[in-house]
């Protein structure tokens, strides 16, 4: 038997959540608004599962700072990956580019981020771009960074 009331309340929730995303996403400073939400512990997790339907040229406006999840906190990296792969591929792979490089440009890149960024760029099918980050990470003198190349190695191909 299915109890109405419970029923009717998610439908209303449901109804209001998804008036108030379309509200966000619409809003004129919506991208400034998601800016400050993904740097709080608190809203974080709402933006990132807010942007898993929103327009794409909202997530492209952010692909930076989605970017930067998708090498962090495993509780977050899903869902800012999930938000950058509904952008067009070629807009993803023009956006990748710049952001990869720039992290292979840093001293201090863990084989987490070495990892994550694989995973990345596996899903995103940007198999040359996965082809620099293995063959930078084989030349490590850490042995989690290499066992990263070893991973995606036939991956890269």
């Amino acid at each position: 038997m299915v109890d109405d009331a419970e029923w009717e309340a998610l439908r209303e929730t449901e109804q209001k959540h998804f008036h108030l995303r379309h509200e966000i996403w619409s809003s004129p400073d919506a991208a400034t608004q998601f800016r400050a939400a993904l740097k709080s512990a608190k809203y974080r997790r709402t933006a990132l599962r807010t942007l898993e339907d929103a327009p794409k040229p909202l997530i492209a406006s952010l692909f930076s700072e989605l970017f930067d999840e998708t090498l962090g906190s495993p509780e977050y990296v899903g869902l800012a990956r999930a938000a950058l792969m509904r952008l067009e591929k070629y807009a993803l792979s023009q956006q990748l580019y710049p952001h990869v490089h720039n992290l292979l440009d840093r001293d201090d890149i863990t084989d987490w981020e070495y990892r994550r960024v694989c995973e990345l760029l596996d899903e995103a099918h940007a198999s040359d771009l996965l082809r620099a980050v293995v063959d930078r990470a084989s030349t490590s003198k850490d042995p989690n960074i290499v066992e990263v190349a070893e991973d995606y190695r036939n991956s890269a191909k």
